[in-house]
């Protein structure tokens, strides 16, 4: 059978030397960095040749801000001088949008956090490194509210830029003096580091530092101290007080709850003061699970063997990380009984099977197509494309913009061989134009939607595996664990076999020494690149004479550990 795929959007390229910039005579735009509803911002040529940043702020179209006042709030800038403040070379204004030149950085500390957490030694940045950052930022803050009376109040990791081992804070000034008189709800601007008061509309003298914490704990250990699957569940946790800190180290904790405290006069006097109480915390070595002496808690405590600057992650980070490694994936990800992947091209993609006979599953994809209201429909043998206008339903206030168009891909494969005569059903998922965190999280929303309607429409079994499992054949080292305790310095050589976000298999040359075990990848138990705690659940033993174990790993419920992996 032949399957006709889509064509992948590609944005039109950039001309030789660049596009003229009308507002800046002798500029030329290189290339995009980054687009959000609010800024666009590129890569530049100056008329000597210097490279820059320049940066296209849209002011809100409802605004009744006059073209003269919006350059005068702008100019403003001008003024606000800091060794930690991104320099401001020039401004314009252009057809409704405010034009800014600023120097142009090596890159941001979402970038620097991206490039750690791909290195297999760390899980963010090293915990020093990231407060050297924060504290040249925490300056620039303190400075904007004590000389210019001004907050950030849209800071992210994306506007704190590097360059030559220097932070500068970027995008500054721009809420109070453009978006908010032009209309702009305070929340919407910045929804992911939002204090809980800027839900309520309001802004108070320590609404940045709220924000500054929770970028502490996001680029140290990859998770925010909120867990949401919308704005308004976020804004829910907030204004509650929610906060989960437990993936920090335990003497950074009461510091951050401080810092991320519901009401503003509870935190920290400046941005400044809540650093230096995070530099004067001592981390020590106490929950390293590599240490002979002792291993804390093997259940929701577990911790992985990293260097001393950086905080040991929760065990699922790990194993996530783990997963989607093994699966050649950018990511994975489960809600409901619909499993997920992340592919590195940037789809979201879900697999099932379902029955169906010859001339059926046309008919079937095509009436399913009919329910979402699709437009620009193909269907071509067993396979579906279709787009969704999602701004135009009941998804659009969430949308990251209201022309957002969401692609769905739906092939089904050749039944298997009887008894099964299943076929699979493969689903793909992207937004036609933009790869953003916004879109990503609404396809994370969305896609279970669709994919749980399309089980339903094809009549498609449930899955009898907890999770999805992916070939991981790296070397392995079990030892034995009794409470706490390894077993002196016994350790076995093994080789994966498959890993999940529940458990992994492994082939060994004997049965496992104990039903509790540690299980490092490395060749030497000094040199593991992390260390997990789990449990045996199953031992077979093959016709070669090895042996092939299944342990579930001790993440959340140790009362788990019975069921088969």
């Amino acid at each position: 059978m032949t399957v006709i795929l889509p064509m992948r959007y590609e944005p039109p390229a950039v001309p030789t030397g660049g596009y003229p910039c009308e507002a800046l005579p002798g500029y030329y735009l290189l290339e995009v960095l980054q687009r959000s509803a609010h800024l666009e911002t590129w890569k530049a040529r100056d008329p000597g040749g210097r490279l820059v940043c320049v940066q296209y702020v849209f002011v809100p179209t409802s605004s009744t801000l006059s073209a003269a006042r919006v350059l005068g709030q702008t100019r403003r800038l001008l003024d606000m001088r800091h060794p930690h403040l991104a320099s401001l070379l020039s401004v314009a204004y252009d057809a409704g949008r405010v034009v800014l030149v600023t120097e142009l950085a090596d890159q941001s500390l979402q970038d620097r956090f991206e490039e750690c957490w791909q290195c297999s030694s760390t899980y963010g940045i090293p915990r020093q490194e990231l407060l050297g950052y924060l504290e040249e930022a925490a300056q620039a803050l303190d400075y904007l509210r004590a000389e210019h009376n001004l907050q950030h109040l849209a800071l992210s990791p994306r506007n704190l830029m590097l360059r030559d081992d220097r932070l500068t804070v970027g995008d500054f000034g721009l809420v109070q003096l453009l978006w908010l008189p032009g209309g702009e709800e305070l929340a919407r601007i910045n929804p992911r580091y939002a204090a809980p008061e800027a839900f309520e509309g309001r802004v108070s003298a320590n609404t940045d530092q709220y924000s500054l914490a929770l970028i502490y704990q996001e680029m140290l250990t990859g998770q925010l101290p909120q867990k949401a699957h919308s704005t308004r569940e976020l804004a829910d946790q907030r204004l509650s007080g929610f906060t989960d800190v437990s993936s920090l180290p335990a003497n950074d904790r009461e510091i951050v709850r401080r810092a991320l405290h519901r009401e503003p006069r509870e935190r920290f006097a400046s941005c400044v003061e809540f650093v230096t109480a995070l530099q004067h915390a001592s981390v020590t070595r106490a929950g390293l699970v590599y240490l002979p002496e002792e291993i804390p808690a093997l259940g929701s405590n577990g911790t992985v063997a990293v260097p001393l600057a950086c905080p040991a992650p929760p065990l699922q980070v790990i194993v996530d990380r783990l997963v989607a490694t093994a699966a050649h994936v950018a990511g994975v990800g489960q809600f409901g009984r619909i499993r997920w992947v992340w592919t590195v091209d940037g789809y979201w993609e879900h697999r099932c099977a379902a029955f169906l006979p010859d001339g059926v599953g046309q008919n079937k994809l095509r009436s399913f197509a009919q329910r979402w209201n699709a437009s620009h429909c193909e269907l071509h043998d067993s396979f579906l494309r279709f787009e969704l206008n999602l701004g135009a339903g009941w998804l659009r206030k969430w949308l990251p913009r209201k022309q957002d168009i969401l692609e769905v891909c739906v092939e089904v494969g050749p039944p298997r061989p009887p008894p099964a005569r299943l076929s699979d059903v493969l689903i793909r998922m992207r937004f036609l134009e933009g790869d953003s965190d916004a879109q990503r999280r609404l396809i994370e929303q969305v896609g279970p939607v669709i994919a749980e309607e399309l089980h339903a429409h094809l009549m498609a079994p449930p899955d009898r595996r907890d999770d999805l499992r992916f070939p991981f054949d790296k070397p392995l080292l079990i030892a034995p664990v009794s409470g706490d305790r390894l077993h002196g310095d016994f350790q076995l050589q093994c080789v994966g076999k498959d890993i999940s976000t529940k458990g992994i298999g492994i082939f060994a040359r004997m049965e496992p020494p104990s039903r509790q075990l540690l299980i490092y990848q490395a060749s030497t138990r000094d040199q593991a690149l992390f260390a997990l705690p789990a449990v045996v659940s199953r031992v077979d033993r093959t016709s070669d004479g090895w042996y092939e174990i299944g342990a579930r790993f001790l993440v959340d419920d140790p009362a788990s550990e019975n069921s088969d992996r």
